[in-house]
């Protein structure tokens, strides 16, 4: 009987957590080690693996780790992806693979000469709302497409995370949408033959991004506009918009966030129903940001949402 993988989980944060829980569940490997060297991290994952170490070297030293899951920041990728492959270790790591072009080629041919396997983690790919969307996409029953649309709210960052957006602003923008744009470049069925791109400033620091707006173009494809933003007064999220030549797909209804926090959902605006009318009775109910409150004037440039 083939013994399970081992797997050593760089990273006990959040994410890295996540993972861990998920992979426990799992009959086809075991994960023998945890890695962070922040004493607390390692305290959160006690009991759900054998041990945990601060020391990568030590991970890499263990002949039990087949595998190395990385889940840290995305700065420290392609180190503890290329010390891992230099140790004969296959690799899973989060997208971005790392930083630059030429230090995801490096680990590529570095993973052909050494025989293993690096393999970007991609999760947003197994939301719910995704497969069923993909599969709607895959049947063929709304024809060719024709169009893409979804608008994504957050609430503002925080000061430590404004900060830390100032050093970098465009590139943490294009790491918040990346899964998104996974998704519909999969819907899409490839790259698109154009890309636009509007980006938006925090209103309290003009140096840092708060959203962008894409318009992904293709030849003989569909249009996809996508709407992010994290510096909202608002939690909102529209689902997705499809249009085919043979008929149209909506997920669900939108949804929102009351100020305690539960989840709601927000029924989208008859065609005869003035959108003022519809913000005037929604903007009041959903969850804002400190220190503000929700005004219509907020939410109107997104009237295009309820058209």
């Amino acid at each position: 009987m083939t013994r399970p993988l081992g797997i050593a989980v760089a990273g006990l944060g959040r994410r890295g957590l996540f993972h861990l829980e998920r992979l426990l569940l799992r009959d086809d490997c075991k994960v023998v080690v945890g890695c962070d060297p922040l004493a607390a991290a390692r305290e959160r994952a006690t009991g759900l693996v054998p041990h945990c170490v601060d020391s990568f070297a030590e991970v890499l030293r263990d002949p039990k780790v087949d595998v190395v899951w990385i889940a840290v920041t995305s700065h420290r990728q392609f180190a503890l992806a290329r010390q891992a492959l230099l140790a004969n270790r296959d690799v899973v790591v989060e997208t971005p693979v790392a930083d630059r072009d030429d230090e995801c080629q490096e680990l590529h041919r570095l993973a052909i000469s050494r025989g293993k396997s690096i393999v970007p983690l991609l999760p947003r790919r197994f939301d719910e709302d995704f497969r069923a969307v993909e599969g709607v996409v895959t049947s063929g029953d709304i024809g060719p497409l024709w169009s893409i649309e979804r608008t994504v709210w957050q609430l503002g960052p925080t000061d430590r995370e404004l900060e830390s957006d100032a050093g970098d602003s465009v590139r943490n923008a294009l790491l918040r949408v990346f899964g998104l744009v996974d998704q519909v470049l999969r819907l899409a069925g490839g790259l698109p033959t154009e890309v636009w791109c509007r980006l938006r400033s925090h209103p309290g620091a003009a140096q840092v991004l708060a959203g962008l707006q894409l318009q992904l173009n293709y030849h003989s494809g569909p249009t996809i506009w996508l709407n992010y933003a994290w510096s909202t007064p608002a939690v909102l999220d529209t689902g997705w918009r499809i249009q085919g030549a043979a008929g149209s797909f909506v997920d669900g209804v939108m949804s929102t966030a009351t100020a305690s926090g539960e989840l709601i959902d927000v029924p989208r605006t008859p065609p005869e129903l003035d959108p003022s009318a519809f913000h005037n009775a929604v903007f009041p109910r959903i969850r804002c940001g400190p220190g503000r409150e929700v005004k219509w004037h907020d939410g109107g440039e997104a009237r295009w949402i309820w058209r």
